[in-house]
């Protein structure tokens, strides 16, 4: 398969990272599922946005209904090594976010109203935080807390509430909710991502070196986001939360941090960042580097113009995709997978040249998330395309079981290297004596 190595500052760490890859990826066994959604038609445009942690876990995607108007609907379901499981539809609907026990949230399409669904109490509008009596807009993630957050909107032509990021608390013993601004005061602020300890990561409202964005872009859930700063928040335990922003660094003239890994003290996110004079896209991994986050840009393939980062499991594994040229003014984009090296760096790779997904006949277009798995296999979630039978494609969820299992031989192969390595390293020192 292909790979594409950021080079390194030594040559032997690169070239054991290398090795390294080389024996992570062999004797890979990965099984891709293609989401069919019921009610779905051939021309529907289906995606997998967000999945649960665990082997068998709840993906949440959206795709159209209906037999002549194309209804938004949105989906659950429960995947395994051997498939989907049962799927829960919900109309007028999209899905952004999930947890562990299958609670997902989203933006009612009708009401045009965030929402979270629960399998007592359905689909329920989220309550505004800065009048309980009007709504929100989206809501992007949910933890296994029933902590909620995402953007409210304010009233008409300025009238109240006054819009901003919220964070709801749902009481799932009666079906109730609390809203509060993030960072406990209205912002231009939006929140992305939530893990189980009370961290979020998302954008800022407001741009470094102007009053306007320079770019918009579409995210990894569907979304409009501006290239603002990056930013965090902290302490999402029965309010607002603190703003803890200033930890995460801007790459080039904007950017967003769209998931986060768990832990009190997120060890890793993924986002984009926007070139300062192109402003395209730029994949960006944030580590935590004892007292702030590390922005690192992370490699694209070759030919790649542009690439996001979209999600992030605990073992620093990045999913997102590259953009490509397309001649002669349009675009296509291919799903990546970026690997820690071992020191401190990332590899990345097409998953569609992964074994289980090179000559399933489905290329994998994006990659939105990705999650623990069981320590050795993750699942990998997103949207993927095939021709269709009169011309033009058919777009499709996807969820591929992705394992990282070296074999004998590779073990070998890299005992080999390390000694061949550590031979050239000696003879060099040798030499130069």
């Amino acid at each position: 398969m292909m790979r594409y190595t950021q080079i390194s500052r030594f040559f032997g760490a690169s070239a054991l990272s290398a090795l390294i890859a080389t024996c992570a990826f062999a004797g890979q066994t990965n099984t891709l599922h293609i989401l069919n959604v019921p009610g779905e038609r051939a021309t529907d445009t289906t995606t997998a946005v967000r999945l649960s942690e665990g082997p068998t876990p709840w993906v949440v995607g959206n795709t159209g209904t209906g037999a002549f108007i194309p209804v938004p609907t949105a989906y659950r379901v429960q995947v395994s090594i051997s498939g989907p499981g049962t799927y829960t539809t919900v109309s007028y609907a999209m899905a952004f976010g999930v947890n562990d026990q299958g609670w997902f949230v989203g933006r009612d399409t009708s009401a045009q109203r965030g929402y979270v669904w629960h399998p007592v109490y359905g689909k329920q509008l989220i309550p505004h935080p800065g009048d309980p009596a009007q709504r929100t807009y989206d809501a992007y993630d949910i933890n296994n807390n029933g902590v909620i957050v995402g953007y409210a909107l304010g009233g008409f032509f300025g009238s109240p509430p006054t819009p901003g990021g919220f964070v709801s608390y749902f009481n799932a013993s009666d079906g109730s909710m609390t809203s509060y601004y993030i960072g406990g005061s209205p912002s231009s602020k939006t929140p992305f991502a939530i893990n189980n300890a009370g961290n979020t990561g998302g954008y800022g409202g407001v741009f470094t070196t102007g009053s306007h964005p320079p770019a918009r872009w579409m995210d990894a859930m569907g979304s409009v986001t501006p290239s603002a700063p990056a930013a965090g928040w902290t302490g999402l335990t029965g309010g607002g939360g603190t703003d803890v922003s200033y930890l995460v660094p801007t790459v080039g003239s904007g950017g967003a941090v769209h998931d986060i890994s768990e832990g009190a003290i997120p060890q890793y996110a993924a986002g984009v960042g926007v070139h300062s004079s192109t402003f395209e896209k730029l994949p960006v991994a944030y580590t935590w580097g004892g007292s702030n986050y590390i922005a690192t840009v992370l490699p694209l393939p070759a030919g790649a113009l542009a690439g996001v980062a979209a999600g992030v499991n605990d073992f620093g594994y990045m999913v997102g995709y590259a953009e490509f040229p397309f001649p002669p003014y349009g675009r296509f984009t291919h799903a990546m997978l970026w690997a820690p090296d071992g020191f401190g760096g990332w590899q990345v790779y097409d998953l569609n040249s992964l074994p289980g997904v090179a000559g399933s006949g489905w290329e994998l277009l994006t990659a939105y998330d990705i999650n623990n798995g069981d320590g050795s296999c993750f699942w990998i979630v997103g949207q993927a395309r095939r021709p269709a039978a009169g011309g033009g494609y058919e777009y499709r969820g996807y969820a591929l079981h992705f394992c990282v299992v070296p074999e004998p031989a590779s073990m070998i192969a890299l005992g080999t290297g390390l000694v061949s390595l550590l031979a050239l390293s000696r003879r060099r020192r040798t030499q130069t004596a």
